[in-house]
């Protein structure tokens, strides 16, 4: 067992080359002995990922405010507190805040894994209707 204080976790800005606008991440497990990794992550308003795919699972729950996730060829949907989002290996997706709303979600990774990047969302994309 192990026991981690929570004023130890670290929050850091995104990197660049995986968003458009300001997001933070706090890494609270990254150990490769654990065989997942554990981030929370928190959007200001209108901050979103790029579109991206993992090689494994990507497990995402929404904690606070009003987040948008959207799976290539399907339509946006919205993310609430409490709402668990299941993102399996090879899937194109992206996720983020609304334009009115920070967003904070926790994300579980099956292994340490940064994403592939394919390509910045549009403004069309992130506009487009529910």
């Amino acid at each position: 067992m192990k026991k981690i204080d929570i004023k130890q976790i670290v929050t850091l800005p995104a990197p660049e080359k995986y968003i458009n606008g300001i997001v933070w991440i706090s890494s609270l497990i990254n150990e490769s002995s654990i065989g997942c990794t554990l981030s929370a992550v928190t959007f200001e308003p209108g901050a979103i990922t790029h579109w991206h795919k993992h090689p494994t699972v990507q497990i995402l729950i929404a904690e606070s405010g009003i987040g948008y996730v959207q799976k290539r060829n399907e339509v946006k949907q919205l993310m609430q507190p409490g709402d668990l989002v299941i993102i399996y290996p090879g899937e194109e997706h992206w996720h983020g805040a609304t334009s009115q709303s920070m967003f904070s979600h926790l994300a579980i990774q099956m292994e340490k894994d940064e994403g592939v990047i394919i390509s910045k969302v549009t403004d069309e994309e992130y506009c487009s209707p529910l």
